[in-house]
């Protein structure tokens, strides 16, 4: 499978995150996660992220569910967005087999806004 080289440069407050290489991705997916894996990603819809970062977050989603086998139901995905409340946009089986869809579902989530109460987005996904 040809990887092409991601980065993602963060803002200075995300620091701790400032070169996200899309190799770490690809060796984390394949190598701790070559089993079934169910993931629920939680995105930050608020308005301290700003719409630029939502929209990266977005293109980080969407290149990781490109790695993930869903084809032969051995990788689902679920996708939480937050801000004031937290929004299931879709569930672990929505998008059940097929990758297309799940990346049309992640590009088309709106951008919120709002304050940013991820304790509820992680409790949202916890007792979901």
């Amino acid at each position: 499978m040809h990887v092409e080289r991601f980065k993602m440069r963060l803002p200075l407050k995300f620091k701790y995150v400032y070169h996200f290489s899309y190799d770490f991705v690809f060796d984390f997916v394949f190598t701790a996660c070559s089993k079934m894996i169910d993931l629920a990603i939680v995105m930050d819809s608020s308005g301290s992220i700003g719409y630029e970062n939502f929209e990266r977050q977005k293109t980080f989603a969407r290149a990781l569910i490109g790695l993930l086998d869903m084809e032969t139901e051995v990788s689902h995905v679920s996708l939480v967005t937050f801000s004031d409340e937290p929004h299931t946009e879709f569930d672990l089986n929505d998008y059940a087999l097929n990758p297309s869809d799940t990346a049309k579902a992640i590009h088309n989530c709106p951008y919120i806004q709002g304050s940013t109460h991820t304790f509820l987005a992680l409790d949202h996904v916890r007792y979901s």
